[in-house]
């Protein structure tokens, strides 16, 4: 969530144990962070982007002002709501080990069954690499051979027409 919108919400009342316990899941929280990251660039990488995105966080906070005190009254069954979603993370968390589990652990398991075949690509690139380099050595390059043909080849039609003709 960006920075400009945290005040608000965080001046809020009301408050979400379920948010707080969803966004502390590690894949959620490395998620938050990659999202904050690429927010903040996006928001700063121009003066206009800039403008629009202050534009866009200061209409959140008004949204969440003109929302409170319709949330207020709508307290209980909000946390009513809030203790259910709470019990059902914890559920589906104990339930669900990877939810847990630090992202980086989780991309190891999806990508060591992959790991030997990008192995093997690497080396045939590599194989190729080095076989173009070692013809390249040899035949030099394709710029060289051509000056090379423009070197023997007849420098006018003349000299040509001169030849005689072969049958």
């Amino acid at each position: 969530m960006p920075a400009a919108t945290s005040p608000t919400l965080e001046r809020s009342s009301l408050h979400l144990h379920s948010l707080e316990k969803i966004s502390g899941l590690p894949v959620i929280s490395s998620t938050i962070n990659l999202t904050q990251g690429i927010y903040g660039r996006v928001k700063e990488s121009t003066a206009a982007s800039k403008v629009i995105f202050e534009l866009a966080e200061h209409s959140v906070q008004k949204a969440a002002q003109l929302a409170e005190p319709v949330a207020m009254t709508l307290e209980k069954p909000i946390k009513l709501a809030d203790s259910v979603v709470c019990s059902t993370i914890d559920i589906v968390g104990n339930q669900i080990e990877k939810a847990r589990e630090a992202p980086q652990k989780l991309t190891n398991v999806i990508t060591s069954p992959v790991k030997p075949a990008m192995n093997y690509v690497k080396e045939v690139g590599s194989y190729g690499v080095q076989t173009v380099g070692y013809l390249y050595s040899k035949l030099g390059s394709p710029r060289t051979q051509s000056e090379k043909q423009t070197e023997t080849e007849p420098e006018c039609e003349s000299e040509k027409i001169n030849e005689p003709e072969k049958q």
